[in-house]
């Protein structure tokens, strides 16, 4: 292996082990996505590396050629992802009314079928959603579907 190597796939296996650590305290749904998209993130970091360093050069054109990577503007773009903000199921059970009454509209706005029995009220605007369809957009956001209202509250909102 080249020597000049070693400190940068040491560097990138202590980040990796970071990051697991880190991705550990997430909700086993979002720290599933996000450690596949890191692991996809760092396999593009690695062939691109691998690439770097494996490609032949021409002997003929450039004897003894020095070069250099400018792998730092492709692992900026590929390691800037957008964070999931998720509600806390305590923010949840605040904002949701189970078995609430007859909804006002026909469809969940989410799945677009038809209200069967209780459906599920936002608290604080109104809306109605099959009690699983809602729990599950709660897995990737903190507003609601239709409004874009954040369920948190006044409170959580101001501590972001």
């Amino acid at each position: 292996m080249l020597p000049h190597l070693v400190p940068l796939l040491r560097d990138i296996v202590e980040n990796e082990t970071q990051f697991a650590r880190l991705a550990v305290r997430l909700p086993e749904a979002t720290r599933n996505r996000v450690m596949a998209n890191r692991h996809r993130q760092t396999m593009v970091m690695l062939d691109i590396l691998r690439t770097a360093v494996y490609t032949p050069r021409p002997r003929q054109l450039v004897p003894r050629a020095n070069f250099t990577i400018d792998l730092t503007g492709d692992l900026m773009r590929t390691f800037h992802e957008p964070v999931p903000v998720i509600p806390t199921n305590a923010q949840i059970a605040s904002a949701v009314e189970l078995n609430a009454g007859p909804p006002v509209n026909e469809l969940c706005a989410i799945c677009q079928d038809s209200f069967v029995g209780p459906c599920t009220r936002l608290s604080r605007c109104g809306h109605h959603f099959h009690q699983p369809c809602i729990m599950e957009w709660f897995g990737t956001s903190v507003r609601c579907p239709v409004c874009r209202n954040d369920i948190r509250g006044e409170d959580e909102e101001e501590e972001e």
